[in-house]
């Protein structure tokens, strides 16, 4: 929950300063935007499995916790591109919701590595 309302914080930053004559740009602007597309991949890769680790106590089995993470995620990066819409100076962009989509696939690839390592390693010491 931490996650999230750190990720819609982030998109609370407006994207340009409001007046030029007061105060400086805000910190991410000093970074290029296609760095700061790029970031939207850690970003949502870190949601999931912090979703993940979340719904341990969740009695779903097979993908089912992976897939409520991963819903849980794409949903937070729909509902944080529209939240955008309303900060002056960001607006929604359908390519951050690919990359959020990016990023919960990497986590769900890593999740099931670690999961099949783990099954195997336990696999092995039954032997």
């Amino acid at each position: 929950m931490l996650y999230t309302l750190f990720i819609l914080g982030l998109s609370s930053i407006p994207g340009a300063p409001p007046d030029p004559h007061h105060g400086s740009a805000p910190l991410h602007l000093a970074l290029p935007a296609s760095l700061q597309n790029l970031l939207h991949i850690p970003l949502f890769t870190g949601l999931t499995v912090t979703w993940h680790l979340g719904l341990a106590g969740w009695r779903l089995g097979g993908w089912g916790r992976k897939g409520l993470a991963a819903g849980l995620s794409l949903g937070t990066g729909v509902i944080d591109e529209w939240h955008q819409s309303f900060v002056p100076g960001r607006y929604p962009s359908a390519t951050d919701v690919v990359l959020d989509g990016l990023g919960i696939g990497l986590a769900l690839g890593v999740l099931a590595w670690f999961e099949r390592n783990r099954v195997q390693r336990a696999a092995g010491m039954r032997r």
